[in-house]
């Protein structure tokens, strides 16, 4: 019986991987077109809340976007998600600016250390 080589398999993955990858961006921008034009629509602008749009929402997709292009090995994912979190917070909670630079900057030290010390390795 011939087996098959190790590389074979490497190509069909990554094949399918790629397939993934091209559904998951069209994907996206559909669903970003379809919620932009709802929000542009008069009689259907009440399903899009005001803060799904805005610069804290954008920088929280590109760090999903950018762990899962790189299926979560780096850090960086998580500092934009972390940044846009604290950008929306300061925008719309009632929780006030003092208090939230105080706290939520060393939350946010911690909860990148804690991701640090448990995320697997790449070995």
């Amino acid at each position: 019986m011939e087996q098959i080589s190790q590389p074979y398999f490497k190509s069909c993955d990554t094949r399918a991987d790629d397939r993934l990858r091209q559904v998951a961006k069209g994907g996206l921008l559909i669903t970003l077109g379809v919620a932009i034009l709802l929000r542009k629509i008069p009689e259907t602008s009440y399903l899009m809340p005001d803060w799904l749009f805005g610069p804290h929402t954008l920088l929280m997709l590109l760090g999903l976007y950018n762990g899962v292009k790189h299926r979560f090995r780096n850090t960086a994912w998580l500092i934009l998600v972390l940044v846009g979190v604290y950008l929306a917070l300061r925008k719309y909670s009632d929780i006030g600016f003092h208090d939230l630079h105080f706290v939520g900057l060393p939350v946010a030290i911690v909860v990148v250390g804690i991701y640090i010390m448990f995320k697997r390795s790449r070995k």
